[in-house]
């Protein structure tokens, strides 16, 4: 649960800032409480021991930043889901926006696309629940793609 925390917070790891949002989109239903300094300091943490973990991948070509191709991604949602408390299972799938959610799915993930990717958090009929950038462009202007479901 995150509490008056979201991607354009300070306190975050700027590659949390920059790329964080599925990160973040986990947070938002975990239920562990994160609020305030403590609360940005555990989620710098949490992330820094996913990469070292290789649950999200690091700064591959190690030139300071997270902006090429691979870098910054989930690579195994069921090991991030466990770092958040969460006892889900993700099927791997990214579902086509159109499908219909079944009824036993716990949480959904929805990529919408504009002029780039963003992952927010959507209720059963698709409607957004919580954006980690706060009412974002690509929300507004862009499309929801695919769907992820964790059961």
């Amino acid at each position: 649960m995150l509490i008056n925390i979201n991607q354009k917070d300070k306190r975050l790891l700027r590659v949390i800032r920059d790329y964080g949002c599925l990160f973040l989109c986990f947070a938002y239903v975990s239920p562990l409480k994160f609020e305030g300094d403590a609360g940005c300091n555990q989620l710098n943490s949490i992330f820094l021991d996913a990469i070292n973990s290789n649950i999200i991948s690091g700064d591959l070509n190690k030139d300071g930043d997270y902006d090429d191709a691979g870098e910054a991604e989930v690579l195994d949602h069921n090991r991030l889901a466990r770092l958040f408390n969460l006892d889900v299972v993700y099927d791997g799938i990214h579902h086509d926006a159109i499908r219909e959610i079944p009824e036993n799915v716990k949480y959904v993930f929805g990529m919408y696309f504009w002029k780039g990717s963003h992952f927010v958090v959507l209720d059963k009929n698709k409607n957004v629940v919580f954006d980690p950038l706060v009412d974002s462009n690509t929300v507004k202007y862009g499309t929801l793609k695919t769907t992820r479901w964790y059961y």
